[in-house]
């Protein structure tokens, strides 16, 4: 069941990078000089403001999840909270050119690798890897998936149209507001990008993200629907370590 949960989990958060810029520090704390400094990424491999991606960055979330089964039985719903971390790792080569790698643990379990390039402004997902060992599943993106942009304002929309591996998607991208969000990690101005799914096999969902420049993903809101069950996440950030330069 674990395996499930862990699945489930990524289907929905797919996210939480840091950026290029100064990173604000949450109001009241003071800078922490024993962090790592986040290193200057080579060109091509250092995300954009929104969504940044310097080796040494970490990210910490407690995250909400919620299983709903909707084949009519009368169980309980299945909840539980946990911890996800997020952190930049070295480069790697895919299909022969440099990515950034960004890894993600769940409660300290290697639970997913994504790997992204930055072209013109735009940062592009071109692979993931779930889970690990026996349970590792690999999805290479046909098309390079554009999660975020250098410039985004109120009212920008995209539509990424390709295939996850063998399978086709479709997801839409839109910045439906700018509001301020209050976190564990501190109380930033944020903009708030709406990114709806649907894929071949009838699932839907829906995910809200609150993105501050020079930060990352603060918060995020996701819930997906299969023929069997509807999962719901909330990650809120708690911590995050490392300064850009």
């Amino acid at each position: 069941m674990r395996h499930v949960r862990l699945a489930a989990l990524l289907l929905a958060v797919i996210a939480a990078p840091v950026v290029a810029q100064d990173t604000p520090s949450p109001p009241g704390d003071e800078a922490q000089p024993s962090q790592p400094q986040a290193r200057v990424a080579p060109e091509g491999l250092e995300g954009v403001s929104w969504y940044p991606l310097h080796v040494n960055r970490r990210w910490t979330y407690t995250v909400n999840f919620r299983i709903e089964s909707t084949a009519g039985d009368a169980q309980e719903p299945e909840q539980a909270p946990y911890r996800l971390e997020a952190y930049v790792t070295e480069p790697q080569s895919v299909d022969g050119r440099p990515a950034a790698v960004l890894e993600w643990k769940l409660d300290n379990e290697l639970a997913q690798r994504s790997f992204y390039v930055t072209r013109d402004g735009v940062l592009y997902c071109v692979k993931r890897i779930q889970g690990f060992g026996e349970h590792m599943k690999e999805f290479t993106l046909a098309e390079p998936q554009p999660n975020a942009r250098d410039e985004m304002t109120v009212g920008q929309e995209w539509v990424w149209v390709g295939k996850a591996g063998p399978t086709p998607g479709r997801q839409t991208f839109k910045v439906v507001r700018e509001e301020e969000v209050a976190t564990p990690a501190g109380t930033f101005k944020a903009l708030v990008l709406q990114i709806e799914f649907n894929g071949e096999d009838d699932s839907r969902g829906t995910t809200t993200r609150w993105l501050v420049k020079g930060l990352g993903i603060v918060r995020e809101v996701s819930e997906v629907r299969t023929a069997t069950a509807v999962f719901r996440t909330e990650g809120t950030l708690s911590r995050f370590e490392g300064g850009a330069q």
